[in-house]
């Protein structure tokens, strides 16, 4: 019943779950990242009516995936 543990065997298991948790983790770094930026903007940065691009988590999601698709999690 005990699996012997190959180099092979901990390598593909070590590079699926990385790459797993990228696919997983990266549109939520994404919003995390700009509503950081969007925090710290300047004035001119701001939109016409006065409000901020995203209002919350949920609205940057919404807004992103509306504009860019699902593509746009994970660019840059």
């Amino acid at each position: 019943m005990s699996e012997k543990l190959t180099f092979s065997n901990v390598v593909l298991a070590s590079s699926i779950s990385g790459i797993t948790s990228r696919i997983i983790l990266h549109p939520i770094d994404t919003i995390k990242s700009r509503l950081q930026v969007q925090r710290n903007s300047t004035a001119s940065d701001i939109l016409k009516d006065g409000n901020k691009l995203y209002k919350n988590t949920f609205d940057a999601f919404k807004t992103i995936t509306k504009y860019e698709g699902v593509r746009g999690f994970y660019r840059g």
